[in-house]
């Protein structure tokens, strides 16, 4: 099989293209896509895309969008773009013929997060049903949506990653990217880290690394599956913990507990209380040690101390 991976550089899809790098043949563009503007991606996506179908020639293939790059403060413009490059994206493979569709898997990098913020239930998986509380939620489960119609429509593959908080070494910690790398960006500069949501609020935070190796093990799986059309599994870590705790997970990398302005504002409706998340999908996805959060940390503080 080979295996494009879209937005490679980022946190999670250069975590996801290493571990493909071991099971599949990783194709890389000629070019770079241009991301900044919707014609110039259009334009270049094309280009990307021939090259790739050029390459391919009769072997299997998956194009892995892992690229996405809003947030939940993001603005009604910025989360639509994600949704226009998807949708370009299914409208060039419903295009082409069946010989080609049939051999294809399209993926996309979602939010368990976004898609679950006001679902019920104390524990969310798969089959939780999907009740977004904000429009960045909203929009990637109408993204979601597209992958779904691309598998009912043509003879592609589609899988889903709803992914829990993300965290690693490739996190630029001078920007918000996540609670993690926000709170390593503090420590190493001796500053107070603010937090407008209630201490005792539960997510599951997993280590780049191992997304990717789930991913892998997915895609790989899914490609040698015949009957499968669409594909929907929750990539989340073993452990569900609270803000208290993290906090004691950063004093056993530093010695102390990082400097905490607990202000619970209006952004604080925006996330719920407690997502506690497990997978309820085929545990052979799962079944390898996660990576401890004091040892992701200490790796994030380590990549952090050497590039400043």
């Amino acid at each position: 099989m080979i295996t494009w991976v879209l937005g490679r550089g980022g946190l999670v899809g250069s975590s996801v293209e290493a571990k493909l790098q071991s099971c599949s043949t990783v194709w890389v563009p000629e070019s770079p896509i241009q991301w900044g503007d919707h014609s110039l991606f259009e334009e270049s996506f094309k280009q990307a895309f021939t090259q790739f179908i050029q390459h391919i020639a009769q072997e299997d293939w998956a194009i892995l969008w892992c690229a996405g790059n809003s947030v939940v403060s993001s603005s009604p413009g910025d989360l639509q773009r994600e949704g226009d490059f998807i949708n370009f994206i299914c409208s060039q493979i419903s295009l082409l013929p069946q010989s080609f569709q049939s051999r294809g898997i399209l993926s996309f990098a979602s939010s368990a997060g976004g898609v679950y913020g006001g679902s019920a239930g104390t524990i969310f998986s798969e089959s939780t049903i999907p009740q977004p509380i904000n429009d960045y939620g909203f929009a990637k489960l109408k993204t979601e949506e597209l992958l779904i119609n691309l598998a009912k429509n043509t003879s592609t593959k589609a899988a889903i990653f709803r992914l829990a908080n993300v965290y690693g070494p490739n996190q630029n910690t001078w920007k918000p990217q996540g609670l993690i790398s926000a709170i390593t960006h503090s420590m190493l500069h001796h500053k107070p880290v603010n937090i407008y949501v209630p201490l005792q609020t539960v997510r599951n935070y997993i280590y780049a690394d191992d997304v990717g190796e789930v991913i892998a093990r997915c895609v790989t799986q899914l490609n040698a599956d015949q009957k499968s059309k669409t594909f929907l599994k929750l990539v989340a870590s073993d452990r569900n913990i609270s803000l208290s705790s993290l906090f004691n997970e950063f004093r056993l990398v530093y010695g102390h507990r990082p400097m905490v302005v607990n202000t619970v504002s209006k952004v604080a409706g925006k996330h719920p209380i407690s997502l506690r998340l497990k997978s309820e999908i085929d545990e052979s996805f799962d079944n390898f040690s996660f990576t401890p959060l004091a040892v992701g940390i200490e790796r994030v503080r380590h990549k952090s101390l050497v590039a400043n």
